[in-house]
């Protein structure tokens, strides 16, 4: 069963049961290198884009909102509702403040059908969730948000670019980090593919922990979306 750009999933896309899996890579626990490491190469600059439209909420209707755990109570781990909607090219946003992160994130009343919304944020086990709320497959079990953003261990810019390859892909390339600029920001990106879809995500480094922001797509409008969090984001 493969759906839109969401739906096509494999297991490496997922890092908790709700939205990362067992056995996924984690930056806060990635084996140090053990050769010299090298210097950081030139940078490639990500120039701020406005390709995603931003509108204000249209629905009038209220609707029950869902989030992961209720969905799956009410539809099963694998069963989509009819007539459910991921868009993001319509989206709002949105802004979250915890007490060691701020950023802002994407929402669109839209999500959902016409019977039931989606929660515009969750914040599960050390995880910060939001974007659509996708159903499992015959590859991926239980319900998951798109975009997260969760607090990983101290590495520096330096260490997660000579870090070993976290995996590879379908053909066997070694997948490593890159070295990229956000909004002034200099940051690492990992674009992590199988042979059915991926997932990317940027490691911003702070003072004490790194915040890696993440999605479980590489298509679409998903990259730009990113961006934008990553722009938005600041560490307390």
């Amino acid at each position: 069963m493969k759906k839109s750009l969401f739906l096509g999933s494999a297991l490496s896309l997922l890092c908790t049961s709700l939205l990362v899996g067992a056995g996924c890579r984690s930056t806060g626990t990635s084996i140090e290198p053990t050769v010299q490491p090298k210097p950081i190469e030139k940078p490639t600059t990500i120039p701020p884009t406005g390709s995603i439209d931003v509108v204000p909420s249209t629905s009038a209707a209220k609707r029950p909102l869902l989030t992961i755990e209720t969905a799956t109570q009410k539809f099963g781990e694998t069963t989509e509702p009819l007539g459910f909607r991921y868009d993001l090219k319509q989206i709002e946003w949105r802004n979250y403040e915890g007490i060691n992160v701020a950023f802002s994130y994407p929402y669109s009343d839209q999500w959902g059908n016409a019977e039931y919304g989606v929660e515009p944020l969750e914040t599960p086990a050390g995880f910060v969730v939001f974007g659509p709320l996708l159903p499992g497959n015959e590859l991926i079990q239980g319900w998951r948000r798109v975009f997260s953003v969760s607090k990983t261990g101290p590495k520096s810019l330096e260490s997660l670019l000579n870090e070993p390859s976290p995996g590879t892909s379908c053909e066997g390339i070694p997948q490593k980090y890159e070295n990229v600029i956000v909004d002034g920001r200099q940051i690492a990106r990992l674009e992590s593919t199988t042979c059915e879809t991926g997932t990317l995500s940027y490691v911003i480094p702070g003072k004490t922990n790194n915040w890696e922001v993440s999605s479980i797509s590489i298509e679409g409008d998903a990259d730009e979306i990113l961006k934008k969090i990553v722009a938005s984001l600041k560490i307390k």
